[in-house]
């Protein structure tokens, strides 16, 4: 394998020179940052310097459903998160949150009456 000499604050990974992290923080979806290589240990389904990429992506089709494809650190999977702030990703979709009274809605929604015969749903409006 070829190996390289890096500048300060960089580290060879696989051959290429990458910019070294220096804490959990450097590394994006949940990915540690191993202090004595400098390198960001990524989780599964995620790859990349610092853990940027996100495999799994293309069979969503997550922005066919207004969502955009995201990283349950949580979950330890690829799934999708709705555009719409007031919508939740379930069973391969995006859905809108009923409710009866503004306690079962996350701060700082409230339940609202929409108007689009749906009943209340918790809403930012």
């Amino acid at each position: 394998m070829k190996k390289c000499t890096c500048n300060r604050g960089a580290a060879d990974q696989g051959g290429t020179c990458t910019e070294m992290c220096m804490q959990d923080t450097d590394c994006q979806n949940g990915g540690i940052c191993n202090t004595e290589t400098g390198l960001c240990m990524c989780k599964p389904h995620t790859s990349g310097e610092k853990c940027e990429n996100i495999e799994g992506c293309d069979s969503l089709n997550c922005l066919e459903k207004s969502a955009k494809c995201i990283y349950d650190i949580d979950k330890s999977e690829t799934t999708c998160k709705c555009d719409d702030e007031n919508s939740y990703y379930e069973n391969e979709e995006c859905n809108s949150s009923p409710c009866s009274n503004d306690d079962e809605c996350e701060y700082p929604l409230k339940c609202i009456d929409e108007g689009f015969g749906e009943g209340q749903v918790c809403s930012r409006k």
